[in-house]
């Protein structure tokens, strides 16, 4: 038998591995041709956010279409979605406050799909950093440090409609951090009002998923010197029912009473905004009585006469269709708004004096 060629043999075994290294460039070519044929690409919406004003109802709705632009890129479930604050010039808390509410539940229902862009070591970057959200939006730490007196003084607390420990912990620390005179029941007013945001703006029967039922707080505490007045502001918002739905609900089962106004049943044949202002006035101008059945107040008469003893204070409540402001100057008055706002947003500027100046 002839005895093979070696020469051949070798030649022959490197063309095989060449070969074999040639069919499996091609192979991982197509698995990746596929890869991404079957991978769809991740796009991202960039939302631009305007001025955070809530106090205006023009202001309010810029903020809610910007929010609704990003609801509907996230529902895609291919899109993630940039906040970009670029041109965000002017942030009051109110507007802030709708925001971040926004921006929490966005964050718990699609994680990794929300980030922001904020000018370094703009209000908002700090801001964001301030209230715990920087990380996960994607701010640099080294561009959002907070140091501006308008940042630092601001306290955040969010909870559940069960949760009731974050609300004695923030009232606590307002009364131990104040060298002010406290007007007398102040506290228990507020206690009262945050108390009905944890346990009236969503009801057992209001279809929402346990971890959706929650409130958030704004407050700021700047004490009173010698030389002027300090001022506690408090703002709360919840995405619940909105004050007048419960309040229809509670007349047309007869748990509340309308002392003064026996026609009330007449209301529910008005318009849906003509009746949710009407509603919204008669939440805050007029103290109900109750039937006996288990009730508690909403603080929200009482917070209006804080205002009105005052010589600065205020008081701004937006539910669905309507506003109540209410100004030390002026008095109150409700507005009908022409678009909705979920939920209940609730803010209150009272001015505190130094204990020295009495």
């Amino acid at each position: 038998m002839k005895k093979p060629n070696q020469e051949k043999v070798t030649w022959e075994i490197e063309r095989q591995k060449r070969a074999d290294a040639k069919s499996l460039r091609l192979a991982n070519a197509c698995k990746a041709k596929l890869g991404k044929r079957h991978t769809p690409r991740i796009a991202t919406a960039v939302i631009a956010i305007p001025v955070l004003h809530a106090e205006k109802a023009s202001s309010r709705e810029k903020i809610r279409q910007a929010l609704l632009s990003a609801w509907t890129a996230l529902h895609t479930g291919n899109t993630r979605i940039k906040l970009d604050f670029s041109r965000t010039h002017k942030i009051f808390p109110g507007g802030m406050l709708l925001l971040l509410a926004n921006v929490a539940l966005m964050l718990d229902m699609y994680p990794g799909k929300v980030l922001a862009k904020c000018p370094p070591k703009s209000m908002a970057a700090q801001l964001l950093r301030h209230f715990g959200y920087a990380d996960k939006l994607g701010v640099s730490l080294a561009t959002s440090q907070p140091s501006h007196d308008s940042v630092v003084k601001w306290r955040h607390v969010s909870g559940t409609h069960a949760d009731g420990e974050a609300i004695t912990t923030l009232l606590n620390n307002l009364k131990t951090d104040t060298n002010a005179t406290i007007p007398e029941g102040l506290y228990e007013v507020l206690t009262e009002a945050l108390i009905n945001v944890r346990h009236h703006a969503y009801p057992e029967d209001y279809e929402l998923p346990s971890a959706l039922r929650r409130w958030w707080i704004f407050s700021r505490l700047d004490n009173p010197t010698s030389s002027g007045p300090g001022n506690l502001y408090i703002g709360v918002y919840d995405v619940g029912v909105g004050i007048q739905k419960t309040m229809r609900q509670k007349l047309q089962k007869a748990e509340e009473l309308l002392a003064h106004a026996e026609d009330w049943s007449s209301w529910f044949t008005w318009p849906t905004k003509q009746l949710e202002k009407r509603l919204l006035v008669e939440a805050v101008e007029h103290k109900r009585s109750s039937t006996g059945l288990a009730f508690r107040g909403n603080g929200l008469p009482e917070m209006k006469d804080f205002v009105t003893q005052t010589d600065s204070g205020s008081l701004s409540i937006i539910s669905g269709y309507a506003q109540y402001t209410c100004r030390a100057a002026s008095g109150g008055k409700g507005y009908q708004c022409d678009d909705q706002t979920l939920g209940t947003l609730i803010l209150w500027s009272i001015p505190l004096t130094h204990k020295e100046s009495l």
